[in-house]
C-alpha cells in the first residue's frame, strides 16, 4: 500500500480544503481520484500537489490522505462510474461538450499531444496558436495530423501523407515542408517525382505518416480537448494549477483554474489504454447462440488518460493481445444504468487461466478489477446466467494497462 494518512494535519492544510471547495460552482467540488503506482484509488475532492506529495480529501473538511509524488501514477478528474456522477459533473460535461467528437481546428502530435487552435504565418514558416500556450513553432516530423477548417474530417494516412482540400478532393504524396503554399511531392504514373504547391487556404486537413513517438514529462488533459506535456505540475490552495515549462513552447509557466483540469499522468510511458489495442471478439460460452458479437464501443470525445469507457455487448468473450507479459490490468466494471435487469457472470482471464469471476446484477452493479497478468493475453467474458442473454451489457471505466517497471 503506497498511501499513508497525514498525522497530524497542520491547521493551514485543513483550511485549504474549505478554500478550494468554495471555488467550485455551488460549493461542490468536482469528483476526483488519485491513483498510486499500486493502482490503489484515493478519493480527491479536493486535492493539492506540491513538489513532494499529493494531498487528497474525501470531501471538504474530511481527513486527508497523502501520497508521495514519486509514488503517484495519476490524478483523474471525473467519476469512476455513471452511478458516481453528481449533478455538478453532468452540468460541467454538458457545457464543455467534451464527450462529443471534436470538430475544432486542431493539431495532433506524433507523441499524443493535442492542441485546439489555429495555424498562423511567421515569416516563411508556420506556427500554431493555442489560446493558453500562445504561439509556438511546429516541426513537420513531430505531427500526425492538422485540421485547418472546422468540421472537416481528418483522413487516414497509411502509406503516404493525405491532404484533404476545401472542395473535398484528396491528394496523396509527401508533404515536404510546413509553409504557405504547401509543397507536396507526388509520384506520376511513369514513376517520376514532381512537386506541386497548394495554397494553404485551399487545405482543409492533413494526415501524415509520421510514426508514433513516446511522450515526455508529465502529461496533462484539459476540458477543451488539449493534451500536453510539462516538466512539473503544482496545484495550490487558491484553486489554480501551475504547469511548469510546457515542453511544446517557450512558456516558462502556464496557470489556469483547476476546474479546467481533467487528468494528470506522471509516468505516461508506462500506461497503455485498453481502448488503444485491437480487440478480438467471439461468443465464448454462448457459441451457437449468437451469429455475431460486436466489438467494444469506446465512449466519444476526449477522456483523461486517453482511456474512454468501453461498452461490451454480451454474452461474449473479448480478447486483447498485450504489449508484453507482466502488465497490470485495472478498470472499474459497471452494469450500465440503463440495463438494471442484467444478470451475468463477469469472467476475467489471464490467457486461459481464470483469475476473477463476479456475478453482476442490480445488487452488485460495480466491481473494481486490478490484476497483474503473467501472459500476453487478457480475456473479458460476459457469461450469461440462467436468465439468458438479455441485458448482458457491461461498461469498463478507465481501463488501462500498467507496463512493468523494467520497461522504464
Amino acid at each position: 500500500m503506497w498511501t499513508t494518512r497525514l498525522n497530524p494535519i497542520p491547521a493551514c492544510t485543513v483550511a485549504l480544503a474549505v478554500t478550494m471547495s468554495a471555488l467550485a460552482q455551488d460549493g461542490v467540488p468536482l469528483p476526483g481520484r488519485v491513483l498510486d503506482r499500486g493502482l490503489n484509488v484515493v478519493t480527491a475532492r479536493p486535492f493539492v500537489v506540491d513538489q513532494y506529495r499529493v494531498i487528497a480529501w474525501p470531501s471538504p473538511g474530511g481527513v486527508p490522505t497523502e501520497t508521495a509524488l514519486g509514488d503517484t501514477l495519476a490524478i483523474v478528474i471525473g467519476p469512476n462510474s455513471a452511478r458516481a456522477a453528481n449533478a455538478r459533473w453532468h452540468d460541467v460535461i454538458s457545457r464543455s461538450n467534451e464527450r462529443a467528437d471534436s470538430t475544432n481546428t486542431e493539431i495532433r502530435f506524433a507523441n499524443g499531444q493535442v492542441f485546439p487552435g489555429n495555424i498562423i504565418a511567421s515569416g516563411d514558416q508556420l506556427q500554431w496558436r493555442h489560446k493558453r500556450l500562445g504561439e509556438f513553432n511546429i516541426n513537420l516530423e513531430d505531427i500526425r495530423s492538422l485540421r485547418l477548417i472546422e468540421g472537416v474530417e481528418i483522413p487516414k494516412a497509411l502509406t503516404s501523407d493525405v491532404i484533404m482540400l476545401a472542395n473535398g478532393d484528396q491528394l496523396e504524396g509527401l508533404v515536404m515542408d510546413l509553409t504557405d503554399p504547401l509543397p507536396i511531392e507526388r509520384e506520376a504514373e511513369d514513376g517520376t517525382l514532381t512537386t506541386i504547391e497548394v495554397p494553404l487556404e485551399r487545405v482543409a486537413s492533413i494526415a501524415l505518416v509520421n510514426p508514433p513517438t513516446s511522450p515526455s514529462g508529465v502529461r496533462i488533459w484539459l476540458s477543451d480537448g488539449t493534451i500536453f506535456d510539462a516538466e512539473q505540475i503544482r496545484v495550490g490552495d487558491d484553486g489554480y494549477a501551475q504547469f511548469i515549462r510546457p515542453l511544446v513552447s517557450e512558456t516558462r509557466e502556464l496557470e489556469m483554474a483547476v476546474e479546467y483540469l481533467r487528468g494528470v499522468l506522471f509516468d505516461p510511458r508506462r500506461v497503455v489504454p485498453l481502448a488503444s489495442l485491437e480487440a478480438k471478439v467471439d461468443a465464448g460460452s454462448a457459441e451457437g447462440l449468437r451469429a455475431w458479437s460486436p466489438e467494444p464501443i469506446p465512449g466519444r470525445g476526449t477522456w483523461p488518460l486517453d482511456a474512454p469507457e468501453l461498452r461490451i455487448d454480451g454474452p461474449s468473450r473479448t480478447s486483447w493481445q498485450l504489449p508484453m507479459p507482466g502488465c497490470t490490468f485495472a478498470t472499474t466494471a459497471e452494469l450500465p444504468v440503463n440495463a438494471p435487469l442484467g444478470v451475468f457472470d463477469l469472467v476475467v482471464r489471464d490467457g486461459d487461466r481464470e483469475i476473477q469471476r463476479t456475478r453482476m446484477d442490480r445488487d452488485n452493479p460495480l466491481v473494481r478489477i486490478v490484476h497483474r497478468l503473467e501472459s500476453r493475453e487478457l480475456q473479458v467474458e460476459l457469461e450469461m446466467s440462467t436468465s439468458g442473454p438479455v441485458h448482458n451489457d457491461l461498461v469498463l471505466h478507465e481501463a488501462i494497462l500498467l507496463l512493468p517497471e523494467t520497461t522504464d
